[in-house]
């Protein structure tokens, strides 16, 4: 009976080592570091470049692996990552859109990273790899021209189903909510 117990301790001690050591110890460094404001210009240029130096390491490994799945959400990733920097609130090209711009990167992210889970795996450099990488480029340009082309569309992604007041509140739109369901379901079962 000890020895079980022993044995289930160093199991939850092995999952707690292998959930908080790498994020953990990453999260802990950069607030250690802006709590006692060491590094802080170095901050600025690893947010800069951080972005590219992963979807780089993420490319290679989903290269060498032969997973593209993995190299293809890591890209879109990379470019809502992006299109929340440059397009978002604050950012050098936002216009006005900033919300208009969270709430397509709050669909397509979820969506694009669901129909990745479902294809076959296949090479990047394999055609239907390249047709992929294709099809992810074209959605941020497809939503700058629809921002200046028809800025009303985004409102739809924001209507309201429910009228509710406890549904009033939320920070996110219902519609976003259904898709964010719709696909925690679809995984689930």
């Amino acid at each position: 009976m000890e020895n079980r117990i022993s044995y289930n301790i160093m199991r939850l001690f092995r999952f707690l080592t292998h959930l908080v050591l790498p994020g953990g110890l990453v999260v802990l460094a950069v607030y250690l570091a802006t709590y006692f404001s060491i590094l802080t210009p170095w901050l600025g240029k690893i947010e800069k470049t951080a972005p590219y130096i992963i979807l780089s390491i993420g490319f290679l490994l989903g290269w060498r692996f032969h997973r593209s799945r993995l190299a293809l959400v890591i890209l879109i990733l990379f470019l809502s990552e992006r299109s929340m920097y440059y397009f978002g609130t604050g950012g050098t090209y936002s216009f006005g859109h900033d919300y208009n711009v969270l709430l397509a990167n709050c669909v397509l992210l979820p969506v694009n990273m669901a129909l990745f889970y479902f294809v076959r795996e296949r090479g990047i450099l394999h055609m239907s790899g390249i047709a992929r990488i294709i099809s992810i480029l074209l959605q941020p340009f497809t939503v700058f021209l629809l921002l200046r082309l028809q800025p009303d569309l985004f409102q739809y992604l924001s209507y309201q189903f429910i009228h509710s007041p406890l549904l009033e509140n939320l920070p996110l739109p219902q519609l976003v909510l259904f898709i964010y369901g719709f696909i925690s379901f679809i995984f689930s079962t």
